[in-house]
Formats: C-alpha cells, sequence, structure tokens
C-alpha cells in the first residue's frame, strides 16, 4: 500500500452501501442536537467584559474599526462582528447566534474532513465528540474570534488533505487565502498554521514540496500583519524573559497543559481520557496508519511545544489553540469507526447526553459575577421614573460595559443619579464587600429594601418609598401611604371579568397599636360591592397582628381580588377600610372617608363582550 494514499477504515464499496438519504439523516440529526445544546444556554451565558468590548469596538465605520483594533489582534474578526450587529442587532442572544452557527458550519466541515481520510462512520463519531467536549461547548457561545479560528484550522486542514491529494494551482491558492485569514481573525492562529503544516508534513512526508506554493501565498498575504506584530513580539522579549529564568518554569508550564486539558474535557475529564485510550488501542491494532497515528499525537499534544513560545505573544490560554479538539475528535471518531455500529449506538448516545450536561461554562479565568443576566433581570422589573445610583466603589462593570447594556436593554435610556433625594424607586448598585457608608444611608432614607439582583460583586437592589410619604393617618394611629395596582398600565385599571388584580398596600404607625386591626378592600358597582378582600394586614416576613408593628418603619401588605364572571357593570371603584376584627361593621374614621368610612383608591374599569353598550 502507497504510503500517501489516502485509505479508508471500510471499503468504499462498504460506503456507498449506505443510502445517501439515511447518510443526510444522520447527518442533520447530529446538527440539528449540536445547535440545541447551543441554543437552550444562550440565555444562560454571561458575556466576558472582552466579549462586550469586542462588540462595543464596533460602533464605528469600517475605517474606525479598523483603527481601533487593539494592537495586539488583526481587524477582520471586528470587521464580521460589526457587519452582524448592523444585520441582526447587539442583543447577546443574537450575536451568540453567530458563534453557534459558525460551530455547526465547522462541524460539517469536519465531517467532510474525516469522511474523506477514513469513513462516513468516523465521520458521525467525530462529530458528536466535537460538539460534546466542553470548551467546544464554551467556545461556541464565546463572542470572540477564536470560534473563527477553529473553523479555519478545520478548513484549512480539509484543504490542505484535498490539496496534498491532487495538488492544483487552484486548491493551492484556496489553502494560502484560508491560511492567512486564520492570521488575520489572530495572531495567535500562527500555532494552528504551524500544526497544519507539521501534521501534514509527518502524513506525506515524500510531498512536503508541495507546501511552497501555498506557503508563498500565505506568506505574500501575511507580510503585513506580521511586520506590524513583529515588532510588539520583539518589543516583549524584555518582559517575558524573566518567565523563562524563572526556575519554576518547567512546573508552571506542566500546571498550564494541566488546564488547557482541563478545560477541553469541562467535567467529564475521566470520560474523555477513557475515550482517547480506548480509540488508541483500537488504532494502533491497524498500525499500517501510524503515520497518521502519530501525526494526530502531535496534534493534540502540540500545547507543550507551543507554550514555550507563548509568552512572545501573550497566548497563555486555552482559547488560543481551539484547534487541539480537532486532533482529539478526528482520534476518537477514527477508532470508535472500528467497532460495530450498534456499540457505536451506545457510544453516540453517551456523547449527546454529555453535550446536553453541564459544563463549566467559564473558562478559569473568566468567573464573574452573572453581569449579563442582572441587566435583563433589570430590564424586566425597573418601572418608568426609576433611577440608579451606582457606588463608586463599584467596579465590577466597566464604563463600556455600562454602554453596551443600556443600549440593549434600555433603549431609550436610563437615568443616572448621585444623590437619591426625591426618587420613590431608586436601583443602588454597589459591591457588597466595599460600600460607600454615606451613599448607602441616603439610599436606604425613607425607603424599604426590595429584590436583590446580581450577587457579592455586582449586586442590584432596589429601594423603593412608598406612592404617598405623607399618607392618611386614621384615627387609631395607623398611616396609609397608597396603593399600588401592580398590572397598571395606564390611568385606569382595566380588568376582563373573571380575572385577578394584584395591589400593594403601605402602612405605617404613628403610635403603637394595642389591638389588632383588620384591613378591607372593595370592589363596588351600581348595584353595591362584587369582591372584597378582608383580613389582617397581608404582610410577608412581618407579623400580620397590628400590636406587633413597631413605628419608624413601613410595612407592605399584598393582596390579590377576583373579578367575578359575568359582570355587568363596567365603571368600578376601589375602597379601602381599617376596622378591628371583632367589629367588622365599625370602620375607623380618617380624611377623605366616606359615609360609609371607606377611602376611594382608584377607579376599575371592566371591558367584556357581556357589557352592555
Amino acid at each position: 500500500m502507497q504510503r500517501n494514499a489516502p485509505y479508508y477504515p471500510v471499503t468504499r464499496d462498504e460506503i456507498t452501501s449506505i443510502p445517501l438519504r439515511s447518510r443526510l439523516f444522520a447527518l442533520t440529526i447530529v446538527l440539528l442536537l449540536i445547535a440545541a445544546s447551543r441554543i437552550v444556554r444562550l440565555d444562560s451565558h454571561q458575556l466576558h467584559p472582552d466579549e462586550v468590548w469586542s462588540v462595543w469596538q464596533t460602533f464605528g465605520t469600517v475605517g474606525q474599526i479598523v483603527q481601533w483594533t487593539p494592537y495586539d489582534w488583526t481587524p477582520l474578526f471586528y470587521l464580521i462582528i460589526g457587519a452582524w450587529r448592523i444585520f441582526v442587532g447587539i442583543h447577546p442572544v443574537s450575536l451568540m447566534m453567530l458563534t453557534v452557527l459558525v460551530f455547526t458550519i465547522t462541524t460539517a466541515i469536519l465531517y467532510r474532513l474525516v469522511r474523506h481520510l477514513y469513513s462516513h462512520q468516523a465521520g458521525l463519531i467525530a462529530m458528536l465528540v466535537f460538539g460534546a467536549l466542553g470548551y467546544d461547548i464554551y467556545l461556541s457561545l464565546f463572542v470572540r474570534s477564536h470560534i473563527f479560528v477553529l473553523m479555519l484550522s478545520v478548513l484549512s486542514l480539509w484543504l490542505a488533505v484535498r490539496y496534498f491529494k491532487h495538488p492544483t494551482r487552484t486548491r493551492a491558492i484556496w489553502l494560502g487565502l484560508s491560511l492567512a485569514c486564520m492570521l488575520y481573525m489572530h495572531i495567535s492562529a500562527i500555532f494552528g498554521i504551524v500544526t497544519i503544516g507539521l501534521f501534514m508534513a509527518i502524513l506525506y512526508p515524500r510531498r512536503v514540496k508541495y507546501w511552497i506554493l501555498p506557503t508563498i501565498i500565505t506568506a505574500v498575504l501575511i507580510v503585513p500583519v506580521l511586520l506590524q506584530k513583529l515588532a510588539i513580539a520583539t518589543s516583549r522579549a524584555s518582559v517575558t524573559a524573566p518567565y523563562y529564568e524563572n526556575k519554576d518554569f518547567l512546573a508552571t508550564l506542566i500546571q498550564l497543559l494541566l488546564d488547557i486539558w482541563h478545560d477541553f474535557a469541562g467535567y467529564n475529564l475521566s470520560l474523555w481520557a477513557a475515550f482517547l485510550v480506548i480509540a488508541g488501542v483500537l488504532i494502533v491494532q491497524r498500525w499500517r496508519m501510524q503515520g497518521r497515528a502519530v501525526g494526530l499525537l502531535f496534534w493534540m499534544l502540540s500545547p507543550a511545544l507551543f507554550l514555550f513560545v507563548a509568552p512572545l505573544v501573550d497566548a497563555f490560554h486555552t482559547r488560543h489553540l481551539p484547534w487541539i479538539t480537532v486532533g482529539v475528535a478526528i482520534w476518537i471518531g477514527w477508532g470508535f469507526s472500528y467497532l460495530p455500529r450498534a456499540a457505536n449506538l451506545g457510544v453516540s448516545l453517551v456523547l449527546v447526553a454529555v453535550m446536553f450536561g453541564p459544563v463549566p461554562i467559564d473558562e478559569r479565568y473568566l468567573i464573574r459575577p452573572p453581569v449579563t443576566s442582572t441587566f435583563n433581570d433589570l430590564a424586566h422589573n425597573a418601572r418608568w421614573g426609576d433611577v440608579v445610583v451606582v457606588d463608586p466603589n463599584s467596579s465590577e462593570v466597566g464604563p463600556d460595559e455600562w454602554d453596551y447594556y443600556v443600549q440593549v436593554y434600555f433603549p431609550k435610556g436610563l437615568t443616572f443619579v448621585t444623590n437619591p433625594a426625591g426618587y420613590r424607586r431608586v436601583w443602588y448598585v454597589f459591591d457588597a464587600a466595599k460600600q460607600d457608608a454615606t451613599l448607602k444611608e441616603s439610599v436606604q432614607a425613607k425607603r424599604v429594601p426590595e429584590m436583590i439582583l446580581g450577587k457579592q460583586t455586582f449586586t442590584v437592589q432596589l429601594y423603593e418609598a412608598p406612592p404617598d410619604v405623607e399618607g392618611v393617618l386614621f384615627e387609631n394611629g395607623m398611616r396609609f401611604h397608597g396603593a399600588e395596582l401592580i398590572e397598571q398600565e395606564g390611568p385606569t385599571l382595566a380588568r376582563r371579568t373573571g380575572e385577578s388584580f394584584h395591589m400593594r398596600l403601605w402602612w405605617s404607625i404613628d403610635q403603637a397599636q394595642q389591638l389588632d386591626y383588620s384591613v378591607g378592600t372593595y370592589v363596588t358597582g351600581a348595584n353595591g360591592t362584587i369582591a372584597q378582600f378582608d383580613g389582617p394586614p397581608q404582610v410577608n416576613g412581618d407579623p400580620r397582628e397590628t400590636s406587633r408593628w413597631v413605628t419608624g418603619r413601613y410595612y407592605i401588605e399584598e393582596r390579590e381580588i377576583e373579578m367575578p364572571y359575568p359582570t355587568y357593570d363596567r365603571h368600578l371603584s376601589l375602597y379601602m377600610g381599617v376596622y378591628q376584627w371583632q367589629t367588622p361593621q365599625v370602620r375607623l374614621a380618617a380624611p377623605g372617608e366616606n359615609k360609609d368610612n371607606l377611602l376611594f383608591l382608584q377607579p376599575i374599569e371592566i371591558k367584556h363582550w357581556l357589557t352592555p353598550p
């Protein structure tokens, strides 16, 4: 058998014996599963500041985007993100869908590559492995250039295999373009280009000369960026020299390698190690493929080589070596393709379960509070007229992130103040470990702490004053500070018959209460009361007995009243009265009450097809 000829673990006749429709069906199912395993995570992914900054950098013209490109990056990724946000917007889910789509395309290219080298069955397993690796799940949601580097590495490898099989000028040009695009995505892609070159040299040792034309094409295209970045690498040499001189250099390198492999595997390091060993045993049994086995082993172990020079380009992290998972997927797919199809069905089910299982969605350096979901929750709970006070000691969210998130979740703007005086609802942003005592006191003054969003270093808490700070004083010393109808969106609450509405009543006391009082809320129409809620104050977490209330604080109760069905009245009114529970017919007096000692709260409009014209 010729060493350089492509080898298939199964014959062409066996491949073509699988109907095309069956192969397409299997491929479609796998791609849908991979896409679904990412889409279900979109709401839980928290954007890292680097992701936000990458998008924020594209809020300009093409020339400005290129001008704003960081010194250690190349501009192609920013131009792609800039074009994508023009079409779909800047919402995090919209942005992450781009990376999900790119990863899905990458998986399809990987299948073509593995099927070309081995078989249909090997290609399917490689796709599932590729989609289930913990770091691939994370990377396919990470809005940075590394997902494009991964896609281009798979594409370049496929183009290289096709080119070395049948060298033509056209194939050389496409290969050179693909390799150049890798570098224009991120400078660390130079490691991926080297990996592909050495892998092909191991795979086709007698055809190394065919690299001449693609290398020339790639070199001509990347000369401008190489000249620019070479100066940066040179300037970093003196900075990184201590890294090499450190006596613990080898131990540090080993720890970095362990961290990288841990990131690749996610929570299933033992499972992936077992799969790699099993695949290796199956491959060794076909030793005639030793060139490809050695090439893939080099591919998977290449981080050990590149970390020696990584300090020159500040490429220490897993995200700078995304293509390593390609070798893992090919190795396991190739080895497991020798197993019977029944066995691989079980393996496939395990891989699908891992794909949808928990993964460490944050890379080791990316752990931070759930900033994205906190802004999303804030957008759902904030009301018109609310203000935001940011503690000066809170530094978790940078100015560019505030600018981005406000544009996403508050397109009409969000009011920021430094003095909360005079505002009823204040959202206080703080770091729980280092709050400004004076500001905190001013936020809490005459307000009640409500819901808390976020956590620890990025906490957002609502402080709310009553609707009526002065309030209405009842004869027993209870002071009513107003009512809120939660679902009300207009000047009048609109309900349907049979529908409920929620309300909040605010109370305080001017003096200690000796008795326990009840509160009645009544919906009245032309024919009297049609719905009501009577009972002690429905305060959560506080005593319902008014005799246990204390002065100097607010008590908030929540009530739900259900409209009867049918209701023929159209215009209704909501009233409230206070009474001692032993004598419900004797209500306490207060300013503004009617002849029945009821205080008018709110008009209610009933809309229903039974309502007469």
